[in-house]
């Protein structure tokens, strides 16, 4: 500072230009800390978007396992329903077989009951 003072009234042209390489020393430095600081952001934003990559990769490792159960579970419910269709198919067929024999047993019975009063009793 004294040496400002001291130059100043020598020459006056010489404080101007010892102001304007002050200032852009201050410049230089401000800019410094201004790429340190966006240095340290990019480094964070890297770290962010590293983080949030792993965890894109992690979920689509769990969406294909997914799909894979999925179409294990489809082909599994496919299997079922033939089976379950197959077992109804059974089903209905011994159910017309038993209505069948009961229709078959009514017949018999009713014709043995139109015999039994056909016949005339002897006295």
């Amino acid at each position: 500072s004294s040496g400002i003072n001291a130059e100043w009234p020598l020459r006056p042209g010489g404080k101007c230009r010892m102001l304007i390489d002050e200032n852009e020393e201050l410049g230089r430095q401000l800019s410094q800390g201004r790429v340190a600081q966006l240095q340290a952001e990019l480094a964070l934003q890297k770290s962010a978007n590293e983080e949030m990559q792993k965890n894109v990769d992690e979920m689509a490792g769990f969406v294909v396992m997914l799909d894979e159960e999925v179409e294990g579970m489809q082909a599994t419910i496919l299997h079922l329903q033939q089976q379950l269709k197959s077992t109804q198919e059974k089903l209905k067929s011994a159910n017309d077989k038993l209505e069948k024999k009961a229709e078959e047993k009514q017949s018999k019975k009713e014709k043995s009951t139109d015999c039994d009063s056909a016949l005339i009793p002897l006295l």
